[in-house]
């Protein structure tokens, strides 16, 4: 919405976006849905860097995305991994909407991944849902995979939100799925969360 560099060369910056939503396309069921939040950042380093490649998972039948969250050079995670019954203030989230997918036109929130420990690594497959979430409403169980795709992540401390934006990949294409092998394997490694999702 705005930004400016102060006097004494910092930088401030207020930005606008839509953090809460539920996820797999559905329409907002909750108060606090697609609430509209302000976030004020203030730096002076060099701002974090948010990587994301597209790739094709499950030996090529579904696409998907994968990256990291990094800050100075380092991974930016919490301590652990959230689950249902114990949560992580630090944890920090990668936000994944698609545009013109199934769930109809423009931008549908389909996924949320948090950041791994040790790496600040996430991975992400547009696959078919087959339960919906606890507390949610009916959802779609079609894939959610669209023209484009985006990715939004809050920045550590007071830093800005970043965003990548990408073209979906078209159909399978094994050299190239050998190239995007080889960024995954450079980014996310032995990590054994995301083996499937290469």
């Amino acid at each position: 919405m705005a930004a400016c560099t102060a006097p004494d060369g910092t930088h401030w910056a207020l930005q606008s976006w839509q953090r809460v939503q539920p996820l797999r396309g559905v329409a907002g069921f909750l108060s606090g849905h697609m609430a509209w939040e302000l976030h004020l950042s203030h730096w002076s380093k060099p701002l974090p860097l948010l990587e994301v490649s597209p790739n094709w998972t499950y030996g090529g039948t579904l696409q998907g995305l994968f990256g990291r969250l990094l800050f100075e050079g380092k991974p930016v995670h919490g301590y652990r991994t959230p689950t249902r019954k114990q949560s992580n203030g630090h944890a920090r989230y990668v936000y994944i909407d698609t545009f013109n997918s199934a769930y109809g036109p423009g931008w549908k929130r389909d996924g949320a991944k948090v950041t791994h420990v040790g790496n600040g690594g996430f991975c992400y497959s547009f696959a078919p849902l087959v339960q919906a979430p606890p507390g949610y409403p009916a959802v779609p169980t079609f894939s959610g995979k669209g023209e484009r795709h985006r990715v939004t992540a809050m920045g550590p401390g007071v830093t800005p939100v970043s965003e990548w934006e990408g073209t979906a990949l078209g159909p399978y294409d094994p050299v190239a799925d050998r190239v995007f092998d080889q960024l995954f394997d450079s980014i996310l490694g032995a990590d054994g969360v995301c083996t499937a999702e290469r």
